[in-house]
């Protein structure tokens, strides 16, 4: 791998994590000014926010402090293992997420008056709690052989194979979730579709075409940039031994960044529509 390319990638990486920042914190600005509660069906997209928030700041951060230092991601650099931790769990957090945020969508329209009365806040309470759980565990198998084992960081010691244990398990673990993940989208267009189809000549809630339309788009974006690039690499990587990033750099990194840019844009640009839509109505009445 040149200097230059991964360069080239640390800084995609920088620029879309960045972008995302920016985009999502203006969305949450914009609706806290708002002075209103959230609309219903945007509650479960806008929680995942929290974590994606975390992913892009631990990325840049990371990734920047690699651009302009000599770092490493060994126990011997403790700081920076940690923000290598926070990157990678956080990253296993999102494609869980995206579980929750598929689901809240099903139960929407597969059980619209129980999602509302009941499922709803169940589901939301649920997932942060499941999440938050599932984010300290990771960061706990990631970082707790830096504190339990000796501090050997030899190729064929202990800690070293210990940790690449955790990473190919963690890893696995990701690549299986972003598999559910797209079996669960299947069953949300094929619910989606019936609910359509029941629906016609009837108006649907704007806000609840929205949040679909978000979600549907989002589970594309996850499924180009993540979900196949996830299954190629880990099956290069440990079927025929080839690690593609040794040639190009941490390409996955880059493309779950930008798969966080493209959610960011998504929301916003359909929130920014929807109100749009709702002040010309106002003003046709």
């Amino acid at each position: 791998m040149s200097a230059l390319s991964a360069l080239i990638i640390n800084w995609i990486v920088v620029l879309t994590c960045v972008s995302a920042i920016a985009i999502n914190l203006k969305t949450v600005i914009s609706i806290y000014l708002q002075k209103k509660k959230t609309e219903k069906h945007y509650t479960m997209l806008l929680s995942q926010i929290v974590f994606h928030f975390l992913y892009n700041i631990s990325t840049a951060v990371f990734t920047l402090r690699n651009i302009f230092e000599n770092t490493s991601t060994t126990c011997s650099d403790l700081y920076n293992y940690w923000t290598f931790s926070v990157v990678f769990s956080s990253s296993v957090i999102i494609v869980f997420g995206n579980i929750f945020i598929v689901l809240d969508r099903f139960l929407a329209v597969h059980t619209p008056i129980d999602y509302q009365m009941k499922y709803k806040k169940r589901l939301l309470h649920s997932a942060l709690i499941l999440l938050t759980l599932l984010l300290f565990a990771t960061l706990g198998a990631y970082t707790l052989p830096c504190y339990t084992l000796p501090p050997d960081t030899s190729p064929n010691g202990s800690l070293v194979s210990t940790l690449n244990q955790v990473v190919l398990i963690v890893y696995m673990v990701k690549c299986a979730a972003c598999v559910a993940n797209v079996i669960a989208t299947a069953g949300f267009v094929w619910r989606l579709r019936i609910f359509m189809d029941a629906q016609k000549g009837i108006t649907m809630n704007a806000n609840l075409k929205t949040a679909n339309q978000v979600v549907l788009y989002q589970m594309l974006a996850e499924t180009i940039l993540v979900v196949i690039p996830s299954i190629i690499t880990a099956i290069l990587n440990y079927a025929f031994g080839v690690f593609v990033t040794n040639f190009v750099g941490q390409y996955p990194v880059a493309l779950f960044s930008g798969y966080t840019t493209v959610c960011s844009v998504l929301l916003a640009a359909k929130l920014r529509k929807m109100k749009t839509t709702t002040a010309v109505n106002v003003f046709k009445k």
